[in-house]
């Protein structure tokens, strides 16, 4: 037989095996849905039993299917068998933990629920499934930049907290800044993710914050995978105000902003004839956690970040994390409160002028901009990175976004301040809008590329969504717009579709 014949010959016979191990897959998927609504009409123990046998059963040729699928085929469409196949409503753990261990789940904690209700099993439903929690970021405690009248001990303030859901009390709770006096709020939710790390699972979670420090914890317990470490901060010398004596500090992952501010911007000097450089001389400025002070305090990074709203994203095959970060150096200065009613002629919020009412200071905050609004610090002015989460190191970082004014968009190498998230599909391209330019961008998760971008109307300040629908992605962007990165507002919700 001519080489052809042979190839039509071996794509048929496989194409047989593939068609049967999927036509096995339908058939136990279909037993299986049918044992898991018996036992959710009326529970019992020979019911669950029958039930995860079903599901052991599926199983097999599901694992067999493996091997012939690709992305988005009949097995993964969303109205096929994979969400039955691939997870079990009450999570494997919760099937295989005996009773007796020390986490027998449902099943095994008798004493805890001694009936298997429909109710306690749409509850638990795939909920961290291994502890059941809830993990919180916590604002910062007002007033946001004096704490006089906050000296006791807050200690979930600033953190990421862990609760249990069944009872609502706290599990584990690390402070990620003491007595917080930069509103540097916990402002985005931990990202989840399993992390092998030295031959060993992890079951782990990013927290990303303000401060540029990436808290790459332990989610069962609230102990580092990668160091965190108390350092020595700068005093307050504000009448009144006890700072933190230390603060936790990170280096690995590499922080996402530098440990000093930039530096003036010898284009923004020139061009303002030296307002930046006779600024920042006045400026009371001694690194990270400098606190707010009636002489002026220059803040890096500001409470602009570091990393906004929405936190990074994470390719769980590869275990990489892909986080944008703002670099915004601000300035803070507290008022005495007869001073800080003189300046605005009331208690009301007037031009970056905020009463903190209950407290002897008002505050002044203002971004390091020269008269003509040219930032005072050195660029970039925001950044996409990526981590590989196994060791903590950083696999690439470039300047992101472009910021547009007087018309004109300026160089790329500046990148732009962001507010919102990315998101990473499976086929290893992020997604992400975010910058001051309005435009939202795909790009290449191995090397940082942009491989396509495109303008909506205002900027995307929330992470875009993907979903497949009858076998098509897509990927959709809320442009609604922030006025914290550019004058514009959308109602708009604009949709692409994936090649």
């Amino acid at each position: 037989a001519d080489a052809t014949t042979v190839k039509r010959a071996v794509v048929l016979h496989h194409a047989k095996i593939i068609q049967a191990n999927y036509s096995d897959c339908v058939a136990e998927a279909e037993v299986l849905e049918s044992a898991v609504r018996e036992f959710l009409a009326a529970p019992d123990a020979a019911k669950l039993e029958a039930a995860r046998k079903a599901w052991i059963a599926a199983r097999r040729p599901y694992l067999q299917s493996e091997a012939y699928r690709f992305y988005a085929g009949p097995i993964d469409d969303p109205d096929g068998p994979e969400p039955l196949l691939n997870s079990w409503p009450l999570d494997e753990n919760f099937i295989e933990a005996p009773p007796g261990s020390v986490d027998p789940g449902i099943i095994g904690n008798t004493r805890t629920y001694p009936r298997i209700a429909p109710e306690v099993l749409v509850r638990l439903n795939q909920v961290d499934g291994e502890k059941n929690m809830l993990y919180v970021p916590v604002h910062s405690p007002s007033p946001d930049f004096f704490g006089g009248n906050r000296l006791d001990d807050i200690p979930y303030a600033t953190s990421v907290t862990a609760l249990d859901i069944e009872t609502g009390k706290v599990v584990w709770s690390r402070q990620l800044v003491h007595h917080d006096l930069w509103d540097y709020d916990t402002n985005a939710t931990p990202t989840l993710v399993d992390i092998v790390k030295d031959g060993a699972t992890i079951p782990a979670l990013v927290q990303t914050s303000k401060q540029g420090f990436l808290y790459v914890l332990n989610r069962h317990t609230g102990e580092p995978v990668y160091p965190v470490e108390e350092r020595p901060v700068p005093k307050s010398t504000v009448p009144g105000e006890v700072a933190a004596p230390t603060q936790p500090f990170v280096d690995l992952p590499q922080p996402t902003t530098d440990a000093t501010w930039p530096g003036e911007f010898n284009l923004a000097d020139w061009a303002s004839f030296g307002h930046c450089s006779r600024t920042a001389a006045g400026l009371k400025s001694e690194g990270r956690f400098t606190p707010p002070s009636l002489q002026a305090t220059l803040v890096y990074p500001g409470l602009m970040g570091g990393v906004e709203w929405g936190g990074g994203a994470v390719d769980p095959s590869s275990q990489t994390f892909v986080v944008n970060s703002s670099s915004v150096a601000q300035i803070y200065r507290l008022w005495r409160r007869a001073d800080y009613n003189n300046l605005v002629g009331s208690t009301e919020t007037a031009g970056g002028l905020f009463p903190m009412r209950g407290v002897p200071y008002g505050v002044q905050l203002a971004a390091f901009l020269n008269p003509i609004g040219m930032p005072c610090w050195n660029p970039p002015y925001g950044t996409l990175s990526s981590y590989d989460l196994k060791t903590g190191k950083l696999i690439w970082r470039k300047p992101f976004g472009q910021v547009q004014h007087w018309g004109f968009y300026m160089p790329e190498s500046w990148g732009s301040v962001t507010i919102g998230a990315p998101a990473i599909t499976a086929s290893g391209l992020i997604f992400i809008g975010a910058s001051m330019d309005s435009r939202v961008r795909a790009i290449d998760l191995k090397s940082g590329d942009v491989l396509w971008k495109h303008l909506v109307p205002a900027p995307a300040a929330a992470m875009p969504a993907i979903y497949q629908y009858k076998g098509k992605q897509y990927v959709v962007f809320a442009a609604g717009g922030n006025s914290m990165l550019a004058p514009k507002v959308s109602d708009e919700v604009v949709a692409f579709a994936l090649p």
